[in-house]
């Protein structure tokens, strides 16, 4: 992963997760006016290709079936490493921002711990059920991605969901 910053005499600074669209997708060597945005702006720039992410074999790249287990895990894997590799870090001060399946991941995150101050989710997938008939994706998006049919495993794609993480 990468940590992307501008000079600054403070001593300590928030910081911004940005995950990226896919899951089949990766960072690479590319301008990204957003993240330079926030750079310029104070914020240490955290972003990293994490499993799911295109580019580092394919068993590293399927997540079908495993939405919400082992990206989150290497999410929160690479945020601890990253605190401990940049001290001026303020791990009071975390935000976590993604589009579209990278929302999704931001959205799991906010609902699976409590490190993240703010969440910025663009094109969420919120609800894995509804998903199926409300999205452009269809109904076999959810039986290819999450291995379970709405009509048949409405339970296990609830459980995936980063609704089913918001306390009634």
């Amino acid at each position: 992963g990468w940590a992307l910053r501008e000079e600054t005499e403070e001593k300590t600074c928030p910081a911004v997760l940005f995950l990226h669209d896919g899951p089949k997708q990766a960072f690479g060597e590319v301008y990204h006016f957003g993240m330079q945005l926030l750079a310029q702006n104070g914020y240490v720039v955290l972003f990293a290709n994490l499993p799911g992410s295109a580019g580092y074999g394919k068993e590293f790249g399927m997540l079908d079936g495993k939405w919400g287990d082992e990206d989150y895990n290497g999410l929160i894997h690479f945020l601890d490493a990253a605190l401990a590799a940049c001290p001026e870090i303020d791990p009071s001060r975390l935000a976590v921002i993604g589009t579209g399946y990278g929302a999704y991941l931001a959205a799991t995150a906010a609902g699976k711990c409590d490190r993240f101050k703010a969440m910025i989710c663009d094109g969420v997938i919120s609800n894995c059920v509804s998903m199926v008939s409300t999205s452009d994706h269809g109904m076999l998006f959810a039986e290819k991605q999450m291995k379970a049919c709405a009509f048949q495993q409405t339970e296990e794609l609830w459980k995936r969901s980063p609704l089913s993480r918001i306390a009634s």
